[in-house]
């Protein structure tokens, strides 16, 4: 599912993929879970277990751990 938030939020159903999803995108975005992928653009906070997009919390993937606070901290 993908999630949208422009003026009320959309959530769109494909049948596609997440690791093939992830190649089409830009480095904006960012696979947190191996259910999730995120614009860090959005986040608003995050700490070792989860980030924060607007007022919902993700899970970070054990194994995303590193790479995220790569990202979000450099």
């Amino acid at each position: 599912m993908i999630h949208l938030k422009r003026n009320s939020y959309k959530t769109h159903l494909v049948k596609f993929g997440i690791s093939s999803f992830e190649e089409l995108l830009d480095d904006r975005f960012l696979r947190i879970h191996r259910s999730y992928i995120v614009n860090t653009d959005k986040i608003t906070a995050y700490t070792k277990q989860d980030v924060e997009v607007f007022d919902i919390e993700i899970p970070i993937g054990e194994r995303y751990k590193f790479k995220i606070e790569a990202k979000l901290q450099g």
